[in-house]
């Protein structure tokens, strides 16, 4: 079986180059991807929470509840201003997470 690969979306690309990082080679991980087991898994929207209510092996899912950037009725500029939103409420959650676990934020 061969696993399609899925590049991100520009605007997430353009979004994070803002921030200087360069997310270009990166990509989505479907569920094929994450390891049988681990300690935490976060998702990142409604649509997220309600197709992967519980995932098997997760010792802890939480959950961030961040709209996402495309809107239908939306301008070009109005997504694009979205990308650049949902960057900045993820980054918002990381200092937090990054304290509960006791980590060093990035």
């Amino acid at each position: 079986m061969t696993t399609m690969v899925r590049a991100p979306h520009p605007l997430t690309i353009e979004a994070m180059r803002e921030r200087g990082i360069d997310a270009s080679g990166q990509h989505p991980n479907g569920l094929a991807e994450v390891p049988e087991q681990f300690e935490l898994a976060v998702t990142a929207s409604n649509q997220a929470a309600e197709t992967c209510p519980a995932l098997p092996g997760a010792g802890e899912l939480l959950h961030w509840s961040i709209p996402g950037p495309a809107n239908a009725t939306a301008t070009p500029e109005e997504v694009k201003t979205g990308f650049g939103r949902v960057r900045d409420e993820i980054e918002a959650h990381v200092p937090s997470l990054a304290e509960e676990l006791e980590v060093g934020a990035p």
